[in-house]
């Protein structure tokens, strides 16, 4: 019994294969469908209680657009060669490699495996709190990124926290600072600063992409899965938009 797909692709080849004369109708094809409905409705209902294809915790949970309780603690989490997805630097490297390439933001000089990183969320600097402060000492380098998924930025927000990293971080070089957003529009806060624009739709997506099949642990390549498919969501829905 083929899939509801299949048949429908079986019925596209047999128009394909068959002159307009002897091609059969349309009645003809929706009354074998009529006919084969119920077996291929148990075909699924029996998919989806083996593999449940469409199942995805972030969703059931309600937290898909939720950027301070997903987003930026899983990407602090996967960030971060010292947590307990137990994949030490790939992802950190795979995000570098992926910034410096498609926004030429600044990546570390010197052996990124060889040294210890710092990962840390809402790191309060007086004026506001950083998402996402990413440090090296060893290499004296640091990334900021700030997430926004619905929010808006406050009034020179991204210009506070540059003003923050000239003060406290003057021996760091270099201190790219990040703008991360679902499509990657640019930031309206940054003033003067050098900010670097990041998307989930491309960036934080390729890169994801580029590590999976690497993930040994199976609960971690799941889990990275599953928020894939929430960014693939997300680019679906705004190229619907961009369409219309």
């Amino acid at each position: 019994m083929p899939t509801l797909a299949q048949y429908f692709s079986g019925y596209r080849s047999l128009l394909d294969g068959k002159a307009d004369g002897q091609k059969p109708g349309i009645a003809d094809f929706f009354q074998h469908l009529k006919k084969d409905l119920p077996k291929l409705q148990e075909q699924v209902r029996k998919q989806e209680r083996l593999l449940a294809p469409h199942y995805n915790i972030f969703q059931a949970l309600q937290i898909d657009r939720r950027e301070t309780v997903l987003h930026t603690p899983m990407l602090a989490h996967l960030l971060d060669p010292t947590a307990s997805h137990g994949q030490e630097y790939l992802f950190l490297l795979e995000f570098l490699k992926v910034a410096h390439a498609n926004r030429n933001v600044p990546v570390p000089l010197g052996a990124i495996e060889l040294a210890e990183w710092t990962v840390r969320t809402d790191v309060y600097v007086g004026d506001g709190s950083i998402d996402l402060l990413i440090e090296c000492p060893a290499l004296k380098y640091m990334l900021v990124i700030e997430n926004k998924v619905d929010a808006l930025e406050r009034h020179l927000q991204l210009w506070d926290y540059y003003q923050w990293m000239e003060k406290h971080r003057l021996t760091y070089f270099p201190r790219p600072l990040v703008f991360l957003t679902p499509t990657g529009r640019k930031p309206e806060s940054h003033k003067n600063a050098l900010c670097f624009v990041m998307s989930y739709r491309q960036d934080i997506r390729e890169f994801l992409n580029r590590t999976l099949n690497r993930i040994k642990p199976p609960r971690v390549r799941e889990l990275v899965r599953q928020y894939l498919a929430i960014l693939d969501q997300w680019a679906l829905e705004e190229t619907d938009e961009e369409s219309e």
